[in-house]
């Protein structure tokens, strides 16, 4: 086999693997409830729409057993929404409060073409204030590479994945791609914000099947570079209003 085939079939092992882990680990905290008594542990299965709060003994009010605690908030309650809905105010404190609008995720062979991708949509795309970005300019300096690409969507409003035939022989970035979509399938804030683009006409990956992709032109005499513009134009202000 060729170095790419060897890629592909590590990578695709690589995806299928995480995607067990991940979706294994899920099952398995969404059927587990540990309630403790002060005499036994009663196991319980919770309602598929509620979430697991717990107490510290420390924390418990005056009076309370003091014990660790364990109580059910349904998904559509207020303090369900109050504990999970400052996910993304918390996210603003990485970038000074302020997200990038979407990180163009790129194999390193692919430096040059990301950085005129970049240049293209901040110059065509008519969207005040448009702030893309690299993952080299959002990584904190002094943070492991891994983890910094990790965590792209707690920065960035989207992950726009620069598709070309580089990508598939690039293990790091193929981490951050998988790492992103797992992300993107596991949790809701996160659904539906990555984007991968379409590098001349390269097919899409198994991993990203499920995904929209968007035909990306770099050429803007281009009779398709309209539709790419203002395909994008909607994509950004929509998670604009999203994610203000």
């Amino acid at each position: 086999m060729s170095g790419k085939d060897v890629c592909l079939v590590f990578g695709t092992a690589a995806v299928c693997w995480m995607f067990g882990y991940y979706w294994t680990k899920r099952q398995t905290d969404k059927e587990r409830l540990i309630q403790t008594n002060e005499d036994d542990t009663e196991i319980k299965v919770p309602p598929p729409d509620s979430y697991l709060i717990t107490t510290p003994a420390s924390l418990s009010p005056p009076g309370s057993p003091s014990r660790t605690s364990a109580q059910l908030i349904p998904r559509n309650s207020e303090e369900y929404i109050r504990l999970n809905g400052n996910d993304l105010e918390e996210d603003r404190d990485h970038v000074g409060g302020q997200w990038y609008d979407a990180v163009i995720l790129h194999a390193s062979e692919d430096e040059m073409a990301a950085r005129l991708c970049q240049e293209i949509l901040q110059e065509q795309v008519n969207v005040p204030n448009l702030k893309i970005s690299l993952p080299d300019d959002i990584i904190t300096p002094g943070t492991p590479t891994l983890d910094g690409l990790a965590i792209l969507l707690l920065k960035c409003r989207l992950v726009i994945i620069y598709h070309s035939r580089h990508m598939s022989m690039d293990g790091l970035m193929l981490f951050g791609k998988q790492a992103n979509i797992i992300q993107s399938l596991d949790d809701p804030q996160k659904r539906n914000r990555i984007i991968p683009f379409i590098v001349d006409g390269e097919e899409m990956s198994v991993d990203m099947c499920t995904i929209q992709p968007v035909n990306y032109t770099n050429d803007i005499r281009s009779a398709n570079f309209p539709n790419f513009k203002n395909k994008m134009e909607r994509l950004f202000l929509m998670w604009r209003d999203k994610i203000a």
